[in-house]
């Protein structure tokens, strides 16, 4: 059984991908994992496939908010 939760699981994912956590979704039997979730709890298991998904709204969203911060930072 896999004992770590679908969070850790993004946090180790990025640095081999390049993705920050929150431009993360885990995919598992055609479902997204939570974050908070337990993959043992979601009867995920050892040589289980996941797919990573880049999620495009979350990443834009946290650009934006990034880029209007620095914005106000700025003036």
């Amino acid at each position: 059984m896999v004992p770590w939760g679908a969070g850790e699981l993004k946090k180790m994912l990025t640095e081999p991908t390049g993705l920050h956590v929150q431009d993360q979704k885990l995919i598992y039997k055609k479902k997204e994992r939570d974050s908070k979730s337990y993959l043992d709890v979601e009867r995920v298991k050892d040589g289980s496939k996941l797919v990573l998904v880049v999620d495009i709204e979350s990443r834009e969203r946290r650009i934006l908010e990034t880029l209007t911060c620095q914005e106000g930072n700025s003036t």
